[in-house]
């Protein structure tokens, strides 16, 4: 949230997230999703880019839906797309 700044109470239409998710706990990385979640409208995606195969966050352990949107073969190195 300080990251934001001043900006920190805004609501975004949607977010596309690079952030290296792997690197940290299971736990943060649901309570990343969670947080960017509380700042868009209900209905809206998190886009969220990884080199992994699977979702870095996994389904079924908060208020989430988790659906592979893609893989970008182009992109190097290649990258899937997740939605949440």
């Amino acid at each position: 949230n300080a990251t934001l700044g001043d900006k920190s109470g805004m609501i975004f239409d949607s977010v596309v997230s690079g952030v290296p998710l792997l690197n940290f706990p299971v736990a943060q990385r649901i309570a990343y999703i969670e947080s960017l979640l509380d700042r868009i409208p209900a209905g809206r995606p998190i886009v969220q880019l990884t080199y992994g195969p699977m979702s870095p966050i996994p389904a079924g352990r908060g208020n989430y839906t988790v659906k592979h949107f893609d893989f970008i073969l182009r992109n190097i190195p290649p990258t899937q797309l997740w939605i949440y």
